[in-house]
């Protein structure tokens, strides 16, 4: 997780940088599932109630920015040190 006072553009390129894609890939669901550790079910379930990230609809197929997927979660981390 980033050091509490990185910024949220900052983690974002680190975290693409780390994990080694490119910013002009689009992940599929299965890819998406696999970074967040949830099954497809469950992010199509995130997606049908309106949660989880943006997302692309290209014909019938969901693909996830890699960018926007780090910035949903890079905004929902939780500090407990800060209580």
């Amino acid at each position: 997780m980033p050091h509490i006072d990185t910024t949220l553009d900052e983690w974002v390129k680190q975290e693409i940088e780390r994990l080694g894609i490119s910013c002009k890939s689009l992940w599929t669901e299965k890819e998406y599932a696999s970074y967040r550790c949830c099954s497809v079910s469950t992010a199509q379930k995130e997606r049908h109630l309106g949660k989880g990230p943006i997302y692309l609809k290209i014909g019938h197929q969901v693909r996830y920015r890699p960018g926007d997927v780090l910035r949903y979660c890079f905004e929902r981390r939780i500090n407990h040190l800060t209580k």
